[in-house]
């Protein structure tokens, strides 16, 4: 699963909590990984929209790690099966259900899954 590969990436190369879901603890700054949509514009190859949350302690925390994060996604296509990770926009969006600053990227990402029907998980 995409969201899987990412969240490991992002963990080792920013020494940052990342998670699928928001924990009810919110430490002081933590990435959140969000699939929005996919296509799978060929056998053996999917494109997902994958939303990259930024939580912090302040709204500038949150943008500072915003660019810290898209700075690591620039090099996110370099695994292997990833083909492509663009960013579409980034923005502040702020989590009015647990009243943090939070920002947001949007990325594409192309690859080819590992594994026969893994584009669907």
């Amino acid at each position: 699963m995409l969201e899987i590969t990412l969240k490991n990436y992002l963990e080792k190369v920013l020494s940052v909590p990342c998670k699928l879901e928001v924990p009810q603890d919110l430490p002081e700054k933590l990435i959140r990984i969000e699939r929005l949509s996919a296509q799978y514009p060929c056998p053996g190859m999917s494109t997902v929209r994958i939303a990259v949350q930024s939580y912090a302690q302040t709204l500038y925390g949150a943008a500072l790690l915003n660019e810290i994060i898209k700075a690591a996604m620039e090099d996110f296509d370099t695994l292997a099966d990833i083909s492509a990770a663009k960013l579409l926009n980034d923005h502040p969006f702020p989590d009015t259900g647990t009243k943090r600053y939070r920002w947001q990227a949007v990325y594409d990402i192309t690859y080819y899954p590992k594994t026969k029907g893994a584009e669907n998980d």
